[in-house]
């Protein structure tokens, strides 16, 4: 219909008119562009809201496992702490042998645990940490998954480095259930143990790794921390306590 006029406007030699009729087109393609622009923007800042809400609660659930993880490394590294402390005076003496036992049991498992973060991978992965207006936060965030990845790499090292020092400590001793009971026990042999140094180095070293996996971690949960205290000032959250 426009078009028509227009055609009709220049026929008649009607310049007011087609002047009129192309800004009204001109217009239109603005307005309509315009339109565009902020429903884009309006679900750019939906999916802002949403990945936050998400990544808010990925970050709580997550630190409160990492917490839990420290938990139980600890608690392991303390049970070797005994057996180590047992290797250095040369025998048992004030350490109860259910400790030693209990550590030496702890000892020789080779789980360290490695935090994961999806709601981050995904959106790095995806190439969308832009949607985030936030340019500190959006810093923040890159930072925690480059710090994430570097603890990834680091246990898978000292993962890597304890299976080869397990079969060290399988050979000394012997792990068993008695039917019944839900603990391991353990078979052994104290005085072959305590002049092996073979023996005492690699599990000493697996022990270390615990507590440098534990320390790793709080350092990544204080991170986390910092980055979701971040990520509920955006959503108007009071910080998690």
């Amino acid at each position: 219909m426009i078009f028509r006029r227009l055609a009709d406007a220049v026929r008649q030699e009607n310049w007011f008119s087609v002047v009129l009729e192309i800004l009204i087109v001109v217009v239109g393609i603005f307005i309509g562009l315009q339109v565009d622009d902020w429903n884009e923007a309006r679900k750019e800042r939906v999916e802002e809201r949403a990945y936050l809400d998400r990544l808010y609660s990925d970050l709580t659930v997550t630190i409160g496992e990492i917490n839990e993880s420290i938990s139980q490394l600890d608690a392991r590294y303390a049970y070797g702490q005994k057996v180590i402390q047992v290797f250095q005076q040369g025998e048992l003496g004030d350490v109860p042998i259910e400790d030693f036992e209990r550590g030496m049991i702890v000892a020789a498992r080779s789980e360290l645990v490695v935090p994961q973060l999806s709601s981050i991978d995904e959106l790095i992965a995806s190439g969308r940490l832009g949607i985030i207006r936030n340019r500190d936060l959006r810093a923040a965030i890159a930072e925690t998954n480059t710090e994430a990845r570097r603890q990834q790499a680091y246990v898978a090292l000292l993962a890597g480095r304890t299976e080869q020092l397990i079969p060290v400590i399988f050979t000394r001793m012997r792990r068993f259930r008695i039917p019944g009971q839900r603990e391991l026990d353990v078979d052994y042999d104290l005085d072959q143990l305590m002049a092996d140094k073979e023996f005492q180095n690699a599990i000493g070293n697996v022990i270390h790794f615990l507590t440098s996996n534990s320390l790793w971690l709080e350092d990544l949960a204080s991170q986390m921390n910092d980055l979701r205290d971040q990520v509920g000032r955006e959503l108007g959250r009071e910080p998690a306590l």
